[in-house]
Formats: structure tokens, C-alpha cells, sequence
């Protein structure tokens, strides 16, 4: 999910995910530029299971588990981070 989508915004299909009870095993990925905290806590809020910002570095995409490992172990960020800085 990027935070800034046309016509919605990404915060939005969160809310639109936690109102399907069919689609609460979905991994919810925020993958955006905004580096504003309160996007972060919000996206959290709303069920997301990473926060990742743009952009990301080819090495950092590269390889399928390389992929899967950073999407719940690094470079996400957290609302812990973003509020100790």
C-alpha cells in the first residue's frame, strides 16, 4: 500500500481491509515516501504489519527472501523509533 494512491488514500484501503473480516489474514505493507510520524502511528493503527519508506535501494529489493525477511525485520520503521528520535 502506498499512503499516497489516486482518488483514496492508503490509509483508507487500511480502513477498507479491517472492515473485510474475509481479508484479515492479508499482509498490509506500507511502502511510501512520507516520512511523517503521525502517517506512520496512523498506518499501524489501521493494521499494518510494515512501514517501509522510499526509496528503497536495489541491494535492499534484491533476492526473493531477502525480500520477505525486510518486509517484518529491517529497514522498517516503527512508531517506537520515529517518537525515541
Amino acid at each position: 500500500v502506498d499512503l499516497k494512491l489516486a482518488g483514496k488514500s492508503g490509509h483508507e484501503l487500511l480502513r477498507w481491509l479491517n472492515d473485510r473480516r474475509e481479508l484479515a489474514h492479508v499482509v498490509r505493507v506500507v511502502l511510501t515516501g512520507s516520512d511523517d510520524p503521525k502517517d506512520l502511528k496512523l498506518a499501524y493503527e489501521l493494521g499494518a504489519n510494515s512501514y517501509l519508506q522510499k526509496p528503497l535501494t536495489l541491494q535492499q529489493l534484491t533476492g526473493p527472501s531477502r525480500s520477505i525477511r525486510m518486509l517484518f525485520s529491517g529497514p522498517a520503521l516503527s512508531p517506537e523509533v520515529v517518537e525515541a528520535s
